[in-house]
């Protein structure tokens, strides 16, 4: 048995689900995967966050395809363009057309989080922290990006055996770590 391979086959299905759903409902919505993407980000995180070199590090793709994906967005009535005090930057806001596509775009999660009502919460819990822990190899390797993950965090620090968060000065242990934080900022 080689379990390492016998993983990787198990995530490579959980991929093509992903794949599978959210194609469905962005043929459905008359969207790409990469504007479901970006039109999610722009609904979950705060407009300071939301510009286009923000977006194109956050997914790891050029500006280019961020900034066409992004023009569709906008021609299509999703988001806006909101300038800030310094005129070449500009940040990118929901319209209330955005909100409401939005709610309908992630309607893919809702299978997997069906799915995962089957399964015992030790059993997620586990399942959690060891993807985590999988998520911030891939970010201390620059495979990833941007992690979003407090153990990925510069502003995570050892404080006598204890991690602390530089910014809220919460205690942070692999059990109360925050996903998708708002705050993040890659290790150098």
């Amino acid at each position: 048995m080689n379990i390492e391979k016998d993983l990787l086959y198990i995530f490579d299905r959980l991929s093509q689900v992903q794949r599978v759903l959210m194609w469905e409902v962005a043929k459905k919505e008359n969207v790409t995967p990469t504007q479901m993407n970006l039109i999610t980000f722009i609904c979950e995180y705060p407009k300071r966050i939301c510009t286009m070199s923000n977006l194109a590090k956050e997914f790891d793709l050029t500006q280019a395809t961020v900034s066409e994906a992004l023009s569709s967005l906008e021609k299509k009535g999703f988001i806006e363009r909101e300038k800030g005090e310094d005129k070449r930057k500009f940040f990118l806001i929901p319209t209330s057309n955005g909100k409401e596509k939005y709610k309908l775009l992630n309607t893919w999660k809702d299978e997997f989080t069906n799915q995962l009502k089957n399964i015992e919460d030790f059993d997620k819990k586990e399942l959690l922290k060891i993807t985590t822990l999988l998520v911030n190899g891939f970010s201390k390797s620059k495979i990833l990006s941007v992690a979003r993950i407090c153990i990925a965090c510069k502003n995570l620090y050892n404080k006598d055996g204890i991690l602390v968060c530089s910014i809220t000065g919460m205690e942070k242990e692999i059990d109360n770590i925050d996903y998708g934080c708002e705050l993040f900022s890659p290790e150098k």
